[in-house]
């Protein structure tokens, strides 16, 4: 995934690269991630 290509890239950086941007999708990306996973799980249990 995306986040995994991330975070070893800024894992193995020798400089620390300070940029807000990338913490920001980060956050951005789970939020999307966690309102999905809602979203299905609501759908399966009005169906079940």
């Amino acid at each position: 995934m995306n986040m995994l290509v991330v975070l070893t890239a800024s894992a193995l950086s020798l400089t620390p690269s300070y940029s807000i941007t990338t913490p920001l999708m980060m956050v951005v990306y789970l939020v999307i991630v966690l309102m999905l996973g809602k979203l299905f799980a609501d759908l399966f249990k009005r169906t079940a």
